[in-house]
């Protein structure tokens, strides 16, 4: 079941609508806002670029911790079928 989306404002409140509290002061929000808002298309794509890199990162470090006898092959299978889940039927 696929998250909702995050509505413009949603973020001022301390839960976000499915459930995860956030941190952030609406003061703060509202500043990374208005950064947000100043940054090119460019600049947003990068920045939504490295976060997946870095999700895919913990993702690969959580499975070489919990099974370490996998070679990279393995690993790298395995990782696809958590970011890609309609390939879960690739032969491991």
């Amino acid at each position: 079941m696929p998250l909702p989306p995050l509505t413009r404002g949603s973020r001022t409140s301390k839960t976000l609508p499915f459930g995860v509290m956030s941190d952030t002061s609406a003061e703060a929000v509202k500043i990374q806002d208005a950064v947000h808002r100043r940054l090119t298309g460019a600049a947003r794509l990068r920045i939504a670029l490295d976060m997946s890199e870095t999700v895919r990162e913990l993702a690969r470090a959580r499975l070489r911790s919990q099974h370490p006898e996998w070679d990279a092959r393995r690993l790298a299978l395995e990782l696809l079928r958590l970011v890609c889940p309609g390939l879960a039927r690739l032969p491991g």
